[in-house]
């Protein structure tokens, strides 16, 4: 099980900084002259390369609820959703996300 306590003040400590730090070096000592860090690229991703490229979703939808996936949530909200969120005060921010935690922990 892997608990994340988060402050600030220890954030370079923190285990999932600590792992990739780990991957990181275990890459070099192996001679790798890549190392993928998955999409998307979030800012703490960019902070650790030096280099990368674009990614483009690809999606087949194969039914009807794949078809409306693809063409409303992917070609349409999540990219607005994202904008959105990212616009908000972070303290409305913090209120939607304990509101949903609280739901889901309720299950």
């Amino acid at each position: 099980m892997h608990l994340i306590a988060f402050n600030l003040e220890f954030e370079k400590s923190g285990a999932g900084v600590l792992l990739l730090e780990k991957s990181l070096k275990d890459g070099y000592a192996e001679g790798l002259e890549v190392y993928d860090m998955l999409a998307p690229g979030d800012p703490y991703k960019l902070d650790w390369c030096d280099q990368s490229d674009l990614v483009q979703d690809w999606v087949k939808p194969l039914s009807l609820a794949g078809h409306l996936y693809a063409r409303v949530y992917l070609g349409f909200l999540r990219g607005r959703v994202k904008s959105a969120l990212k616009a908000m005060p972070q303290p409305l921010r913090r209120l939607m996300r304990d509101g949903y935690l609280r739901t889901t922990s309720a299950d």
